[in-house]
């Protein structure tokens, strides 16, 4: 058993009028999000147009999140930064923001109100709690989905009991002395002047975007997108360093592979951030020919530069899923 060595191979089943959508997470606000939508329109080719929503209005106060279990859904308070912690271990089943819920509302409008075909987007980081919800209110609407570092599918344990574990598993050691590689340094333009970078993740910060990223967890509901009959093709790009969300960590949190067409491994940290060669990784998943006969390990890619122990590793693991089966 292997995983493909190499990025997939590229496919342009696209017509130029087709829109893109990139949201960002914590640090993008309407912007930047349009910038690197630019940016990706522009590596490919392929769109005519981006589709974003307005940033939060001024003073607009936190709001609570949605707890979901086996026996139905309760809206609770955002828990305080002692409280965050505590919840962290409870039972639900999934959980996301209300700010998220309403954000999924306002893209899907704006999706509607441009009436053009399917669209393809990536979401990340926090932002995957949008996309999740958005293609759970209206499947149709999305063609390709690439969930980009997302943190909205793990469900993390305690502040302690995550420290222990990434330090038991070695993940710790690693990211301490992880040193760049010179092509991850490469940046593209994505770079603001300072002010307006400040601004800029003071926008995205508006109505708990950073809390949420920690509480939210939508495997759950990820795969009853993913079981819909007008299912979108949906990908996750991962990073090898990420400090929470891992490859590993995110693989265990699927309900099910079936659910993902490509799983991409990076061989750098968290978000986009300006590295062009992520950039580009993200472009070859996203207009990559897609085959729903693959098997378990030929949905798997690894970046250059990914340590080979670390490549058996992510196999073994899809191995016991699949073993489980």
């Amino acid at each position: 058993m292997s995983a493909e060595q190499a990025t997939p191979q590229t496919d342009m089943p696209f017509q130029a009028e087709r829109p893109l959508i990139f949201m960002g997470g914590v640090g993008y606000d309407e912007q930047r999000n349009k910038k690197i939508a630019a940016r990706i329109i522009a590596s490919t080719g392929a769109y005519g147009s981006v589709i974003t929503i307005p940033d939060e209005e001024p003073g607009v106060s936190r709001e609570g999140m949605v707890v979901c279990t086996p026996g139905g859904a309760q809206e609770k308070p955002l828990p305080s930064a002692i409280g965050l912690m505590r919840s962290l271990d409870d039972d639900s089943e999934s959980r996301f923001t209300l700010l998220h819920e309403r954000r999924a509302r306002e893209l899907v409008d704006a999706i509607q109100k441009r009436g053009s075909e399917p669209v393809d987007a990536i979401f990340q980081s926090v932002d995957a709690s949008t996309g999740i919800l958005a293609m759970r209110q209206n499947p149709e609407l999305f063609r390709r989905v690439v969930l980009l570092d997302p943190s909205s599918i793990i469900k993390l344990p305690s502040g302690k009991q995550y420290l222990h574990e990434e330090w038991r598993n070695g993940n710790l050691r690693e990211m301490i002395r992880h040193q760049k590689d010179p092509a991850e340094a490469t940046l593209f333009e994505d770079s603001l002047p300072r002010a307006e970078k400040v601004q800029s993740k003071k926008r995205s910060l508006r109505g708990g975007n950073a809390i949420a990223s920690y509480i939210s967890h939508q495997a759950s509901m990820l795969h009853e997108v993913a079981q819909s009959d007008q299912s979108p093709e949906i990908s996750i790009v991962a990073s090898r360093f990420d400090h929470a969300y891992t490859p590993e960590r995110l693989l265990q949190a699927l309900v099910s592979i079936d659910d993902i067409k490509t799983f991409f491994i990076t061989n750098t940290r968290h978000g986009l951030s300006g590295k062009q060669v992520k950039l580009d990784q993200l472009v070859s998943v996203l207009t990559g020919a897609t085959d729903a006969t693959k098997s378990y390990f030929q949905k798997l890619h690894f970046a250059e530069g990914v340590a080979e122990d670390y490549r058996t590793k992510i196999v073994d693991i899809v191995a016991s899923i699949v073993d489980k089966k």
